[in-house]
């Protein structure tokens, strides 16, 4: 690790520690702005550059019930990081439900808002905006607004890995479902792995809604020739104010992926 980022790893906040399995950080220096866009990139994937335009991918998609029960289901998904886009479909007992979340706007295009909602262990928005995130996150911080509002933690253990903390300082607040505004996710943590430089563990604080959960991406898998990696594997968790993790929501198994 080159001194720079020895330097310049530092967070201070206590709530970085209470994700399942982190040890105590080691000791740095905090930096954002311009320093932090230039350690985020240095240390990230390049494969950013080159992400697709549109992933489509199959999947088995778990929901945990609080009283341990779970609901299996098969759902379509098309993902358009650049454009910060996922459209969902799925095929349930009372029809055909599809759904799309782009630039922080939810609309159902198929089915009933009722259809959606009874199929899900979450809501729609926070469902697709988890999936969406952590697929997205290295295109996100190739972007000058996202990496020069972000703040660098020093790194933390998680679970025998590494992770340096990201904590996005300003979100764009403005969303709707079905033109009717609601309370918005307004603080992120993004933890990329030391070893590998992904971003496979994002936390949601949302402070208005009261929803916190942490999505966790696995079994990254190149999915073009440019070498572009993504999760075969998703998990949402529900998590407490301070990040700790509750419960297990969700669990998405992908059997088919691809770049279009």
């Amino acid at each position: 690790m080159n001194n720079l980022i020895k330097l310049a790893l530092c967070f201070s906040h206590g709530f970085v520690l209470a994700i399942a399995g982190c040890q105590q950080p080691e000791q740095s220096v905090p930096v954002k702005g311009t320093i932090a866009q230039n350690v985020i990139r240095s240390n990230h994937t390049n494969k950013a550059v080159h992400a697709s335009n549109k992933i489509q991918a199959d999947c088995v998609v778990s929901f945990f019930n609080s009283d341990s029960s779970f609901y299996v289901t098969q759902q379509h998904h098309i993902i358009e990081p650049l454009a910060n886009s996922i459209t969902i479909t799925t095929e349930e007992p009372t029809g055909k439900s599809k759904w799309q979340l782009s630039k922080n706007s939810l609309n159902i295009l198929q089915g009933s808002e009722e259809t959606v909602d009874s199929s899900l262990a979450l809501s729609p928005h926070h469902f697709a905006k988890a999936i969406l995130t952590i697929f997205s996150a290295p295109t996100l911080f190739m972007t000058n607004t996202i990496a020069d509002s972000a703040t660098i933690g020093r790194p933390i253990r998680i679970k025998g890995d590494w992770y340096y903390p990201i904590q996005i300082t300003r979100e764009i607040k403005s969303r709707s479902y079905k033109s009717t505004a609601i309370s918005p996710i307004i603080k992120k943590i993004f933890y990329q792995n030391r070893a590998s430089s992904l971003i496979d563990t994002v936390w949601f604080a949302g402070e208005e809604d009261q929803i916190y959960l942490t999505v966790r991406g696995y079994n990254y898998q190149n999915i073009n020739k440019t070498g572009e990696l993504v999760p075969a594997k998703i998990e949402i968790f529900a998590t407490d104010i301070s990040g700790k993790l509750q419960k297990r929501l969700v669990k998405i198994d992908y059997h088919t992926i691809s770049s279009i």
